[in-house]
């Protein structure tokens, strides 16, 4: 997991794709993959796919997903 400002980021391995959580409200939205679709597709929003993302962090502007199963580090440039 990592945050960034109000928004919490995590890696949903299971269903392959990548949350976000708003702390504030609580809201989750999903802003990459689609649940149970395990690929390698560079992509937008629930186009793109992983395949196993365990680990994610920030450097305050994009997020670096680590995506397991496709021997990757993955790049969010704009998580809203």
């Amino acid at each position: 997991m990592t945050i960034n400002g109000q928004d919490l980021y995590l890696c949903d391995t299971n269903n392959s794709d990548i949350r976000k959580i708003n702390v504030g409200s609580g809201t989750v939205t999903t802003i990459a993959g689609t649940a149970n679709i395990v690929a390698l597709k560079n992509a937008v929003g629930s186009a793109a796919h992983f395949n196993n993302p365990t680990q994610i962090a920030t450097d305050g502007t994009s997020l670096y997903v680590a995506d397991s199963g496709n021997s990757s580090i993955r790049r969010i440039t704009s998580p809203t």
